[in-house]
């Protein structure tokens, strides 16, 4: 990460990619050397206890104890490099570190356990958050998690907290939202992890993404299928979607407010940020919460004001940054209930249906790349995509 002259907390020392953070000078050209640094110690003994480095680094828990059942917790993209430190800095006296946001950036000076390999780069450190993913309730357990034990689990949600995430998400253009990025505890109380990718810094252009908000990608993976909407192989993507209910749909932030809408109904601390950074300039914005670039500070004051101004809803439908064409869904019917079928039905057997006789699935997919945008790459004439995502007609709410 790479700060900007305004922020206090950086200072560029010269041109060859040399950085202050604090006391530190960082030489970002070597943030993370691998072989550059084992090959010189090749020869050297395998020492997995180290002498003289400032962090001990432990592998991540390997699991969770929830409703009598062991969850061994998703290892993420880079298991390898992800740790926790003791820290005094964090409530549970542990510190998350990713070496390859509460969120900060400093040296971290160990070696990975085990294997005796130095670590001294950059790290990103987090707070340790507490429970079990949603993916991991309904997927993994052992035992197994019942289906009647999971849509138990799910009816302890607070739903407060279900709209504060989805109010979240879109606030700060979260765009990675998917199940394994939530966290549960046997209280009902949610966490929402892995907030980097936001205001379009991710792998892809994205305005948001979050399986809490209709009309976006990763909601839509859940109520259809995930091949379906990713339109996946390319070559040959499918045609047809899975008819069942995907009990991952009682997280749709409208099954947890009233009549279905947030409108303009934000709590009091939501309302009262929401009102303090929309009356700042973008200017004021970057320099009191640190944004390192002028655009970032401006699609939270856009996003503040059109929510203030016009209400949820329509901040998610009209305001900016918008998703691309490729990536906006047509709004499906939400299913607030949910029951899991054992005998045969138009569904099949053992499956999840929704108890509202009116919901359907909308099926329709606009046209393009849903990977990353653009235009379809896939075999000529292939698209499944039905509709042109510039021009999808979502409702425009009164406030």
């Amino acid at each position: 990460m790479m700060g900007d002259e305004s922020d206090s907390r950086f200072q560029i020392e010269d041109l060859d990619g040399i950085y202050k953070l604090k006391e530190h000078s960082i030489d970002l050209t070597d943030i993370a050397p691998g072989n550059a640094m084992a090959d010189p110690r090749k020869h050297l003994p395998n020492c997995t206890v180290c002498w003289g480095c400032k962090h001990t680094l432990e592998y991540m828990a390997s699991g969770a104890i929830m409703f009598n059942n062991y969850y061994s917790l998703e290892i993420g993209g880079s298991p390898s490099w992800l740790f926790r430190v003791r820290t005094n800095k964090t409530a549970s006296g542990w510190a998350v570190v990713k070496t390859c946001p509460k969120l900060w950036i400093e040296p971290i000076n160990g070696i990975v356990p085990g294997h005796g390999f130095p670590i001294t780069w950059l790290g990103l450190w987090a707070d340790a958050a507490a429970g079990v993913s949603i993916q991991n309730l309904i997927e993994g357990g052992s035992p197994r998690t019942k289906p009647e034990e999971f849509l138990e689990m799910m009816s302890r949600v607070d739903g407060d907290e279900v709209k504060r995430g989805a109010i979240h998400d879109l606030l700060f253009s979260q765009c990675d939202r998917h199940q394994q990025n939530l966290l549960f505890q046997e209280s009902g109380k949610m966490t929402l992890i892995d907030n980097d990718q936001v205001y379009g810094t991710a792998w892809r252009r994205c305005g948001v993404d979050s399986i809490l908000i209709p009309t976006t990608q990763k909601f839509q993976i859940n109520h259809l299928q995930w091949a379906f909407v990713m339109k996946n192989p390319p070559l040959d993507p499918p045609q047809d979607y899975e008819k069942s209910t995907n009990p991952l749909q009682l997280l749709d932030y409208r099954c947890h407010v009233k009549d279905g809408k947030i409108g303009t109904d934000f709590q009091p601390k939501i309302q009262a940020c929401l009102t303090k950074i929309s009356g700042m300039s973008t200017e004021k914005v970057m320099s009191e919460y640190g944004y390192p670039h002028i655009l970032l500070a401006d699609a939270i004051r856009n996003r503040s004001r059109d929510m203030l101004s016009h209400g949820y809803e329509w901040t998610l439908y009209h305001g900016e940054p918008l998703n691309q064409p490729m990536h906006r869904y047509k709004e499906s019917p939400p299913c607030c209930s949910i029951h899991y079928n054992t005998s045969n039905t138009v569904f099949g057997s053992h499956v999840y249906i929704c108890n509202d006789p009116a919901y359907h699935k909308v099926a329709d997919l606009p046209f393009g790349n849903a990977w990353h945008g653009g235009e379809w790459q896939g075999r000529p004439g292939e698209d499944t995509g039905n509709y042109n995502g510039s021009f999808v007609q979502y409702p425009v709410p009164l406030t």
